[in-house]
């Protein structure tokens, strides 16, 4: 999901320059996107790593892992052969750092924008900052709900490990502190929903309400709903929630509506 940002900076005064803050923010902005499509993101590519290239990277890994691709030819030339036998994968190995390296790198940078906008009154922003604030926000979910989902251990008939049952990922926030980070251990599944992914899909609702984007490839309020979709699915599915399920279709049809798009049929 490459998100790119187009939105122009709103001039304070009557001039054709833009202060020092407002460049800042939308470098920090437009920063975000940029990164999820960046080879070397890990620190690997000069090693040889051909599987180190952020978002898509990850994307054809998780895709290897669910049987999806097939690799002919060469197999030696398969650089996601690891995540489609689910072997090395573990913490001593190079790969770990596909995932976790690159999450939290974005995150920080959705934190520095949320850390850069006083949002105490969301009704005081003008029209760039609540755009700008609701990417954020909206990245933000996004990268947490991918972690989670691929961080949860989850409950098999191969392996046990009932002391990591309903674990996710640490929780980090602009006002996380360096020690606080150095000792943060994994926050629950469903802390991580309820205090991040809804609650920023929410504010990114509310902040994106009348923004109309300028291209297709620009976060707005389909999107947000099709997040939220796949949230509530997620939830409906871990808790067998029923009314999870209907806020999924809720939002799913939210999303279909908004982006006047046609859904792909079997056919």
């Amino acid at each position: 999901m490459t998100l790119l940002l187009n939105s122009c900076i709103k001039e304070a005064t009557p001039t054709d320059v833009a202060t020092e803050d407002q460049v800042t923010l939308e470098t920090q902005v437009r920063g975000i996107p940029a990164a999820l499509v960046q080879a070397g993101s890990t620190g690997y590519a000069q090693q040889g790593a051909a599987w180190d290239f952020s978002l898509p990277a990850i994307h054809i890994a998780t895709e290897s892992m669910t049987g999806d691709l097939v690799v002919t030819g060469n197999i030696g030339y398969d650089w996601f052969g690891q995540w489609g036998t689910n072997d090395a994968l573990g913490a001593d190995y190079a790969v770990g750092a596909l995932t976790w390296d690159n999450y939290y790198t974005w995150i920080m940078m959705a934190n520095n924008v949320i850390n850069l906008i006083d949002a105490s009154d969301l009704s005081a922003l003008d029209a760039t900052e609540r755009s700008y604030l609701g990417f954020a926000y909206a990245y933000r979910a996004m990268f947490y709900f991918d972690l989670v989902r691929l961080y949860e251990f989850k409950e098999n008939t191969v392996t046990k490990a009932d002391n990591l049952l309903g674990l996710g990922v640490p929780i980090v926030l602009p006002s996380t502190t360096e020690a606080e980070a150095k000792n943060n251990p994994r926050a629950k599944v469903d802390d991580i929903y309820d205090t991040i992914i809804f609650p920023d899909l929410d504010t990114a609702e509310e902040l994106l309400s009348t923004f109309t984007p300028s291209d297709k490839y620009t976060i707005s309020l389909p999107l947000i709903y099709g997040m939220k979709a796949r949230a509530y699915l997620e939830r409906g599915t871990a808790k067998n929630d029923a009314e999870a399920y209907k806020k999924a279709a809720e939002y799913a049809r939210k999303a279909i509506t908004a982006s006047a798009c046609t859904p792909l049929t079997q056919e």
